[in-house]
């Protein structure tokens, strides 16, 4: 299981994303789908995408709840004490951000992200985010960005003609 933070949800459903990135994030879903592995959205991730998708969030909404692939994950009591285990561990070193210069809100919201995949048994996570990065190797999760999906090249040939049959 894979798990995706909102950076990377704005990237899949904007329509400003380029090109390259949507085509990996397509990809990516579209093998993961293939091979019966899950989406895991962290709902916390779902909330921050849903607040900066305006009109388009109930869309996305859909588009989610369509595909068997993603799955929604809650705060729920294992992801708590995940949550908590990673709080205690950076408060008993005396530094409650754990090193980060971020605030302390978006610090605790980075735990929850992470401590929902981890709780889900998510072995990866997809981010953009360096916070979210650094806790998710902190407990053994695998952290990528867009830029680490390669793509084969049957993936990357560009058509030669377009949907009309003229030349691209």
């Amino acid at each position: 299981m894979v798990a995706f933070d909102a950076g990377v949800l704005i990237k899949l459903f904007h329509r400003r994303t380029s090109t390259e990135d949507k085509k990996k994030l397509e990809y990516l879903v579209r093998t993961l789908e293939e091979s019966h592995e899950r989406v895991l959205i962290p709902t916390p991730a779902l909330a921050e995408y849903l607040t900066r998708a305006g009109a388009a969030a109930s869309a996305v909404l859909e588009e989610l709840r369509r595909h068997a692939v993603f799955y929604m994950a809650p705060f729920d009591q294992k992801a708590a004490v995940e949550c908590a285990v990673a709080l205690n561990r950076d408060l008993s070193a005396g530094d409650k951000r754990g090193g980060s210069a971020a605030t302390w809100a978006k610090v605790k919201f980075d735990h929850q992200i992470v401590a929902i995949a981890k709780a889900n048994g998510a072995q990866q996570i997809y981010t953009e985010d360096g916070g979210v990065q650094r806790l998710a190797k902190r407990v053994g999760i695998q952290a990528l960005g867009v830029a680490d999906i390669r793509l084969p090249d049957s993936e990357k040939q560009v058509p030669l003609f377009d949907d009309n049959g003229n030349a691209s």
